[in-house]
Protein backbone atom coordinates (compact mmCIF):
# COMPACT_ATOMS: atom_id res chain seq x y z
CA UNK A 1 0.00 0.00 0.00
CA UNK A 2 2.51 2.82 0.32
CA UNK A 3 4.09 1.95 -2.95
CA UNK A 4 1.00 2.35 -4.28
CA UNK A 5 0.56 5.97 -2.47
CA UNK A 6 4.51 6.73 -3.70
CA UNK A 7 3.97 5.58 -7.16
CA UNK A 8 1.04 7.27 -7.54
CA UNK A 9 2.56 10.06 -6.34
CA UNK A 10 5.44 10.17 -8.78
CA UNK A 11 3.36 9.95 -12.07
CA UNK A 12 5.35 6.64 -12.72
CA UNK A 13 1.52 4.92 -13.77
CA UNK A 14 0.95 3.28 -16.91
CA UNK A 15 -1.13 5.40 -19.66
CA UNK A 16 -3.75 3.08 -19.34
CA UNK A 17 -5.34 1.70 -16.38
CA UNK A 18 -5.99 -1.86 -17.30
CA UNK A 19 -2.37 -2.66 -18.19
CA UNK A 20 -1.20 -1.44 -14.71
CA UNK A 21 -0.74 -3.90 -11.66
CA UNK A 22 -4.26 -5.23 -10.08
CA UNK A 23 -2.85 -3.77 -6.79
CA UNK A 24 -2.91 -0.18 -8.11
CA UNK A 25 -5.71 0.19 -10.18
CA UNK A 26 -8.16 1.21 -7.64
CA UNK A 27 -6.03 4.25 -6.63
CA UNK A 28 -6.31 5.86 -10.32
CA UNK A 29 -9.68 7.53 -9.73
CA UNK A 30 -8.47 8.71 -6.33
CA UNK A 31 -5.06 9.77 -7.04
CA UNK A 32 -4.51 13.59 -7.16
CA UNK A 33 -6.45 12.81 -2.84
CA UNK A 34 -3.43 10.96 -2.26
CA UNK A 35 -0.07 12.56 -0.14
CA UNK A 36 2.87 11.19 2.00
CA UNK A 37 2.74 13.25 4.86
CA UNK A 38 5.78 12.70 7.60
CA UNK A 39 6.28 9.34 6.39
CA UNK A 40 2.54 8.58 6.30
CA UNK A 41 0.38 8.10 3.46
CA UNK A 42 -3.07 10.09 3.55
CA UNK A 43 -6.09 10.58 1.69
CA UNK A 44 -7.67 14.07 1.84
CA UNK A 45 -11.86 13.41 1.34
CA UNK A 46 -13.85 15.51 -0.58
CA UNK A 47 -14.53 17.93 2.50
CA UNK A 48 -10.77 18.19 3.04
CA UNK A 49 -10.39 16.02 5.78
CA UNK A 50 -7.27 13.70 6.23
CA UNK A 51 -7.76 9.89 6.49
CA UNK A 52 -5.03 7.25 7.03
CA UNK A 53 -4.48 5.41 4.00
CA UNK A 54 -4.49 1.56 5.45
CA UNK A 55 -2.78 -1.05 3.74
CA UNK A 56 -4.54 -4.31 2.97
CA UNK A 57 -2.80 -6.63 6.15
CA UNK A 58 -4.78 -4.06 8.89
CA UNK A 59 -8.09 -3.80 6.71
CA UNK A 60 -9.56 -6.96 8.45
CA UNK A 61 -8.22 -5.76 12.38
CA UNK A 62 -9.34 -2.40 11.68
CA UNK A 63 -13.05 -3.02 10.76
CA UNK A 64 -12.60 -5.72 13.72
CA UNK A 65 -11.72 -2.95 15.70
CA UNK A 66 -15.17 -1.13 14.81
CA UNK A 67 -17.13 -4.10 15.21
CA UNK A 68 -16.02 -4.81 19.23
CA UNK A 69 -19.45 -2.50 20.64
CA UNK A 70 -21.93 -4.58 18.12
CA UNK A 71 -22.84 -1.21 17.81
CA UNK A 72 -24.30 -1.83 14.03
CA UNK A 73 -23.51 -0.70 10.25
CA UNK A 74 -24.27 2.78 10.10
CA UNK A 75 -22.04 3.60 13.34
CA UNK A 76 -18.61 1.45 11.74
CA UNK A 77 -19.40 3.56 8.59
CA UNK A 78 -19.17 6.47 10.34
CA UNK A 79 -16.63 5.65 12.39
CA UNK A 80 -14.27 4.61 8.98
CA UNK A 81 -15.53 7.38 6.33
CA UNK A 82 -13.84 9.75 9.41
CA UNK A 83 -9.83 8.13 10.24
CA UNK A 84 -9.17 6.12 7.38
CA UNK A 85 -9.56 4.90 3.92
CA UNK A 86 -8.57 2.02 1.27
CA UNK A 87 -10.70 1.79 -2.33
CA UNK A 88 -13.71 -0.25 -1.31
CA UNK A 89 -13.72 0.58 2.32
CA UNK A 90 -17.59 0.51 2.92
CA UNK A 91 -18.02 -2.72 1.36
CA UNK A 92 -15.41 -4.60 3.05
CA UNK A 93 -17.00 -2.87 6.75
CA UNK A 94 -20.53 -3.67 5.40
CA UNK A 95 -19.57 -7.50 4.74
CA UNK A 96 -17.85 -7.58 7.56
CA UNK A 97 -20.68 -6.37 9.82
CA UNK A 98 -23.23 -8.41 7.51
CA UNK A 99 -21.55 -11.50 9.33
CA UNK A 100 -22.58 -10.33 12.99
CA UNK A 101 -25.83 -10.95 13.77
CA UNK A 102 -25.57 -8.74 17.50
CA UNK A 103 -24.56 -5.99 15.32
CA UNK A 104 -27.83 -6.56 12.91
CA UNK A 105 -30.09 -6.82 15.99
CA UNK A 106 -28.39 -3.55 17.65
CA UNK A 107 -27.99 -1.26 14.32
CA UNK A 108 -29.36 2.01 14.59
CA UNK A 109 -32.40 3.22 12.83
CA UNK A 110 -30.93 6.28 11.29
CA UNK A 111 -27.57 7.34 10.03
CA UNK A 112 -25.81 9.48 11.61
CA UNK A 113 -26.02 12.75 9.32
CA UNK A 114 -23.62 15.75 8.97
CA UNK A 115 -24.04 19.35 10.40
CA UNK A 116 -26.19 21.19 8.33
CA UNK A 117 -24.84 24.90 8.73
CA UNK A 118 -27.59 28.00 8.00
CA UNK A 119 -25.67 30.93 6.87
CA UNK A 120 -25.38 33.72 9.21
CA UNK A 121 -28.15 36.61 8.67
CA UNK A 122 -26.99 40.17 7.27
CA UNK A 123 -28.83 42.22 9.11
CA UNK A 124 -31.41 42.15 12.03
CA UNK A 125 -34.77 39.98 11.49
CA UNK A 126 -33.59 38.72 8.29
CA UNK A 127 -33.83 35.00 9.88
CA UNK A 128 -35.46 34.19 13.08
CA UNK A 129 -36.43 31.26 15.04
CA UNK A 130 -39.88 29.94 16.65
CA UNK A 131 -39.96 28.13 19.49
CA UNK A 132 -43.44 26.97 21.69
CA UNK A 133 -43.28 25.40 25.20
CA UNK A 134 -45.40 25.19 28.05
CA UNK A 135 -44.50 26.62 31.43
CA UNK A 136 -47.09 25.67 34.82
CA UNK A 137 -49.87 25.24 32.59
CA UNK A 138 -49.46 28.22 30.57
CA UNK A 139 -48.59 28.09 26.76
CA UNK A 140 -45.68 30.36 25.12
CA UNK A 141 -44.81 31.36 21.88
CA UNK A 142 -40.95 32.32 21.97
CA UNK A 143 -39.37 34.38 18.86
CA UNK A 144 -35.93 35.40 18.34
CA UNK A 145 -34.25 37.17 15.75
CA UNK A 146 -30.74 34.86 15.43
CA UNK A 147 -28.23 38.09 14.76
CA UNK A 148 -28.96 40.20 17.69
CA UNK A 149 -30.53 37.03 20.15
CA UNK A 150 -33.45 39.26 21.00
CA UNK A 151 -36.18 37.23 22.20
CA UNK A 152 -40.18 38.14 23.22
CA UNK A 153 -42.18 35.61 24.73
CA UNK A 154 -46.19 35.67 24.35
CA UNK A 155 -48.08 34.35 26.44
CA UNK A 156 -51.10 32.05 25.69
CA UNK A 157 -53.58 32.26 29.23
CA UNK A 158 -56.45 30.08 27.84
CA UNK A 159 -55.18 27.95 24.91
CA UNK A 160 -53.33 28.05 21.89
CA UNK A 161 -55.00 27.49 18.44
CA UNK A 162 -53.69 27.98 15.20
CA UNK A 163 -55.64 31.43 14.57
CA UNK A 164 -54.06 32.69 17.64
CA UNK A 165 -50.38 31.47 16.90
CA UNK A 166 -50.74 33.02 13.45
CA UNK A 167 -52.62 36.41 13.98
CA UNK A 168 -49.87 36.83 16.64
CA UNK A 169 -47.21 35.71 14.13
CA UNK A 170 -48.56 38.52 11.80
CA UNK A 171 -47.89 41.39 14.28
CA UNK A 172 -44.48 40.42 14.83
CA UNK A 173 -44.15 40.47 10.70
CA UNK A 174 -45.50 43.72 10.77
CA UNK A 175 -43.43 44.91 13.50
CA UNK A 176 -39.82 43.63 12.67
CA UNK A 177 -40.09 43.49 9.10
CA UNK A 178 -41.07 39.76 7.14
CA UNK A 179 -38.13 37.67 8.09
CA UNK A 180 -36.70 35.92 4.79
CA UNK A 181 -35.95 32.91 6.84
CA UNK A 182 -38.14 31.50 10.02
CA UNK A 183 -37.17 28.42 11.43
CA UNK A 184 -39.19 26.70 13.39
CA UNK A 185 -39.74 23.30 14.99
CA UNK A 186 -42.27 20.68 15.34
CA UNK A 187 -44.25 22.31 18.06
CA UNK A 188 -44.85 25.17 16.03
CA UNK A 189 -45.49 23.32 12.83
CA UNK A 190 -48.26 21.27 14.68
CA UNK A 191 -50.07 23.89 15.79
CA UNK A 192 -50.06 26.15 12.12
CA UNK A 193 -49.12 26.28 8.81
CA UNK A 194 -47.69 29.54 7.37
CA UNK A 195 -50.57 31.03 5.18
CA UNK A 196 -50.25 31.51 1.21
CA UNK A 197 -50.33 35.22 2.26
CA UNK A 198 -47.20 34.65 3.61
CA UNK A 199 -45.51 31.93 2.20
CA UNK A 200 -44.77 33.66 -0.98
CA UNK A 201 -41.61 36.11 0.96
CA UNK A 202 -41.47 34.06 3.80
CA UNK A 203 -38.79 30.49 3.61
CA UNK A 204 -39.74 28.30 6.51
CA UNK A 205 -37.36 25.45 7.67
CA UNK A 206 -37.39 22.81 10.60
Amino acid sequence: MPAAVSKVQSGDLHPHKTQEASWLCPYYAVGDRLMVNEDLDSYTSVERNIHLVTPASLHHKVASSLHLGHQGLIFMLFRVRHSVYWPGMEGDVQHHCNLCQDCEKHAPSLPLGSLIITPLPVYPYQQVVVDMFKLEGNIYLAYADRLTGWLELHLFPNDASSSKIMTHLRKLFTSWQLAAICKTVSGVRQHCKIDQHWKGNLKQRE
